[in-house]
This record gives C-alpha cells, structure tokens and sequence, in this order.
C-alpha cells in the first residue's frame, strides 16, 4: 500500500510539472496598437510638408479615434483631393472628413 501511495504521489507530482510548466499562446494580449491620433497627425503634417503642391497651403488636421478632419483653404479640388488622399492612405485613419473649401 505504501509503494503505490508513493507511485500515485510521482505521478500525480509528474502530471502537475508537465501541465503547470506548459507555456500557451496568451491570446488575450492586445494586437499589436494602431497609431494614436497625435501620431496620425504627425504622419499626415509631415507628408503634407513634403508634397510641393501641398507645401504653400495651410491645411488644419486633427483626428479623433482615427477620422481624421481636414480643414483650410485651398485654390482647387485638385489639391484638395490630393490632401485627402494623402490622409486616407496614412496608417491608423478610419474616415476622413474633408471640410478643405476651396477658392475657385
């Protein structure tokens, strides 16, 4: 009797090592952060500084929950077109409301 209490205590002391050590993917960690709206922001300024057509114009951006709004005054659609493209291809944007008027 007291072999098998010894027997039964191993391998219930094997059984716990093995299922207590085992390492599982943590799937309620967070996926990996989209951009907050500061660096949205950022990103949309920057690319709007490097564009020569977008450059000479002020153009306002600010973003909540990622829908961005643009707002300013420029000569055509075309440019503004272009500053919203540019706002809907940066990483992190969900919708873009454009609110850019236009002089002509």
């Amino acid at each position: 009797m007291k072999v098998y209490s010894v027997l039964l205590f191993a391998a219930c002391i094997a059984c716990a090592s093995f299922c207590g050590c085992t390492t599982y993917p943590d799937y309620t960690a967070a996926s990996p952060k989209a951009p907050d709206d500061h660096s949205i922001v950022t990103d949309i300024n920057n690319h709007f500084d490097q564009n020569s057509l977008l450059n000479p114009y002020s153009i306002s951006v600010s973003s909540r929950d990622g829908v961005v709004t643009l707002e300013g005054l420029v000569p055509d659609a075309t440019v503004a077109a272009v500053a919203v493209s540019i706002a809907r291809g940066t990483q992190g944007v969900k919708d873009v409301k454009d609110n850019i008027r236009r002089s002509r």
